[in-house]
């Protein structure tokens, strides 16, 4: 979890009128960084350059060695921000297929903190995964273990409905 950059976006959040916080953030695929705004009294960005993936691992959610669910509420937003960037890359590159998702999650299994910018896919999951571990406490292990849930999940919608069936499972399920 990096310490700076939640300090820095909880500096920026302003109560609206509702009494809650609002604070934007977009990604900056090319330079690694993201680019927050907050309220409407300040709409200058912030920009801020993500820390490496390797220096983001958190403690374990679990115990070691325990299973990551997708069921489990406490994982969700590991399963979601990996999902997330594969539906958004899809829903920009209706090419896309099955075999390329689970050619990136092979890369990124394999070592997550990789140097993946010749693989447009598998890096921009790095990076969002990158944004997560940043607000989020996830180990090196849980991660990993995810990333092959979701290829197990890459490999049966394939076999069951073709080069596209995962991409399209999951397209149904995310905000377009």
């Amino acid at each position: 979890m990096d310490q700076q950059l939640s300090a820095m976006i909880g500096a920026a959040s302003i109560p609206g009128e509702s009494g809650k916080s609002e604070v934007r953030i977009r990604l900056a695929y090319a330079e690694c960084q993201i680019e927050f705004t907050s309220g409407k009294d300040d709409p200058t960005p912030q920009r801020y350059t993500l820390k490496p993936l390797a220096d983001l691992y958190g403690q374990p959610q679990a115990s070691p060695g325990s299973p990551v669910d997708p069921r489990d509420p406490t994982y969700s937003p590991l399963f979601m921000a990996i999902e997330e960037e594969i539906g958004r890359t899809y829903a920009s590159d209706p090419s896309l297929s099955d075999g390329a998702v689970e050619l990136a999650l092979d890369l990124l299994a394999t070592d997550p903190a990789a140097d993946l910018r010749h693989e447009p896919l598998a890096h921009s999951i790095q990076l969002a995964l990158r944004l997560l571990l940043s607000l989020n406490s996830y180990s090196r292990d849980e991660v990993r273990q995810t990333l092959r849930k979701i290829r197990k999940s890459v490999q049966w919608h394939t076999r069951e409905s073709g080069r596209r069936g995962y991409l399209d499972f999951i397209s149904d399920f995310l905000p377009g």
